[in-house]
Parts: structure tokens; sequence; C-alpha cells
């Protein structure tokens, strides 16, 4: 976590880069949809990126399905962390 300034002192407050490993540690994966609605982070491949460059080891699986709405497929990632 990191620290962020607070009128009257600091507080630690978790950075969107802990908050998408912590969802990824309790749910297993994450996908920008997910990371969006739950978290409200907007780019996903940013922290996944941060977090690599912090030594975590990022999996990835590419995933397709048919929109309900316009019965296109749409495609889009889960990332995980992968176990050793």
């Amino acid at each position: 976590m990191s620290k962020r300034g607070v009128a009257g002192g600091l507080e630690l407050k978790p950075t969107q880069r802990d908050e998408v490993l912590a969802y990824m540690k309790t749910y297993g994966k994450i996908s920008t949809f997910e990371a969006y609605t739950e978290l409200g982070v907007t780019q996903l491949g940013a922290r996944i990126k941060e977090l690599e460059n912090n030594g975590w080891a990022i999996g990835r699986i590419r995933k397709a399905v048919v929109s309900k709405r316009t019965g296109k497929k749409v495609h889009f990632v889960e990332y995980f962390i992968e176990v050793a």
C-alpha cells in the first residue's frame, strides 16, 4: 500500500495496483469489465504491467463471447496470477 496525503496527516490507502492484486488473489482472475465495474480501474493493462514490473507472474487467457445486444463476437482477456 502507498501513503497518500490527507488533511491533518497521512492515511494508508490501497493503490489501484494493490486492489487489482487483491481481487486476483480473492477471485482467481480479473477482466477489464470486472476491473471497471468492481474497482473503478479503467486501465487494467497498465496495472498488470506494474505488477509484472514488481515481480508478479501474470498469465493471460484470451476469450470470446457473443454479445447479447449485438450478436457479434466480443474478445477480451482475463488475467490471473501464475503459480510456480
